[in-house]
Formats: structure tokens, sequence, C-alpha cells
């Protein structure tokens, strides 16, 4: 895909699926999908598409539990009534990104330090020879590297769900690329001019579940471009663009503090 747009993104690839797709129903859930791949500009993340109602709370919140490292459903089930249905245990999400993640952070911070341009600082999120467990990661892993002065991420996902999961997935992925970001500044002052890119999702199975054609079928009926014109992503909506001084100390609270005001909106 061309557009970076995230509205204009997100709408051209249900168009391109809807049209496109195969009929396929793992788990006995029929779907239309298809190996896609989206690109977005990471400094306007959030997807405003009204008739989307997306849950802008737990977008945020989302994104501040997987930088905290956390796996525990206490500290997110505020902010979403259906997560705990992917806990084996009511406690913990066997599959949760962000113990992974600040495992591996230093070393990804680090390696882009040494050379910025290497093909070498992946994150790795699957977990090998997952179980039967209700909470399996749908992404495999995460690359970053810069080109020029801008910090680009690609993500490998064996699966995305294109109506309910990838807004909230394209908002997750910048605020973790902004994480690195803000590391590698507070490490290399010098690079304060160092900025975020695009984020390129590359999916195995980009699928649209039948439960939700027909509100994606309502959408892409509309005057989608009059909408997605009036619409325009804020770039306020990413701390990258709102930073301080100590970015670093004040990104995960800037998240929370979206969570509970609902400011991504």
């Amino acid at each position: 895909m061309q557009s970076i747009n995230v509205n204009k993104t997100w709408v051209d690839s249900l168009r391109w699926v809807m049209k496109n797709g195969r009929e396929v129903g793992p788990r006995n859930l029929k779907t239309k999908e298809m190996p896609l791949v989206t690109v977005v500009d990471m400094n306007s993340p959030v997807l405003r598409v009204p008739d989307r109602n997306l849950g802008y709370k737990f977008m945020a919140a989302e994104a501040a539990w997987i930088l905290e490292g956390r796996n525990d459903l206490a500290t997110i089930k505020p902010y979403s009534k259906q997560i705990q249905n992917y806990s084996d245990d009511g406690i913990y999400f066997k599959g949760a990104y962000g113990p992974k993640i600040q495992d591996q952070l230093g070393w990804a911070v680090h390696k882009l330090r040494i050379d910025p341009k290497t093909r070498q600082c992946v994150i790795n999120i699957w977990r090998e020879r997952p179980d039967l467990d209700k909470d399996i990661p749908c992404t495999l892993a995460l690359q970053f590297y810069f080109r020029g002065t801008d910090l680009e991420m690609h993500a490998f996902m064996r699966s995305s769900d294109l109506w309910l999961g990838w807004p909230y997935d394209v908002f997750n992925f910048s605020q973790i690329a902004t994480r690195i970001l803000l590391h590698l500044i507070w490490f290399e002052p010098t690079w304060i001019k160092m900025g975020l890119g695009n984020l390129v999702i590359h999916s195995g199975s980009s699928h649209i579940y039948e439960l939700n054609f027909d509100r994606v079928k309502e959408i892409l009926e509309k005057d989608t471009m009059k909408e997605l014109t009036m619409y325009k992503p804020k770039p306020t909506n990413n701390y990258w663009k709102t930073r301080n001084e100590s970015g670093l100390d004040d990104h995960i609270e800037w998240l929370w503090k979206k969570a509970k005001s609902g400011g991504l909106r």
C-alpha cells in the first residue's frame, strides 16, 4: 500500500480484503483473508473514523501496559470488558507482549546506538511451541532501523484482524518505536533531531470476520473520501509531538493520563 494516512490506509485495506479476500474459517469462524502489507506514518497513529467507535481509553492503556512490561489482568481489565476472556487463569496472559519487549528493549537500543542502519535490530514476540493457550501472540517480531533521520519499524504478524485489532496495533507499535527513540536520545542527546518514520505491518493473514461484514460494508458504502478528509489524524495524539525534556520518564505517565481521560479521541 502506498498511503500512509492511517484512516485512508485502514479503509483502503478493508475494501481490498472484502473484494479480493479468500473465504476461510479457522476455528469454524468464517473470514475473508489475504496476505497484506500496510504502511502508516507513526507521527499520526490514531485511527479516527467515527463509525468504527474505537475504545480510546483502552488504546492508551494497552500501550502503557505493554511498555511497563506487564502481563497481569488486573491492571488492564478496567479498560476492557472482553480482555479477561484471553487469560487462561484469570490472573495473567501467557502471550503478553510486554515482558518480551522489556527483556529485549535494552539490547535493541544498544544495537541501534552502535549501528543506526543495522538490519539486525529485531525484538522477538513469538513463543516457541505454544500450548493450547487462549492468548497466543499475533505478532511474530518487530524490526527497527534508521533510514535518514527517521526511525522506521516493521511488524511481522502471523494474524491481523483488520477490523478489531489493527487500529490498536498501529498505536501500540508506534508507542514502542517512540519508547526506543526516547531511550536513544537519552543516551545520545545529539540525536534530538531524529524522528519517527513509517510503520510497515506485514501480515500473513489480514482478515475480517463475517461477524463484522455488515459494519465494514456500512463504512465502505459512505462517501469515505470526504469523511477521511474531515477526520484527519491528530499529531498531538502522539507523545513524540508533545514530549518535554524529561520525555523518557513522562511517556508512560502520558499514556495513563490519556487512558483515564480518553484524550486520544
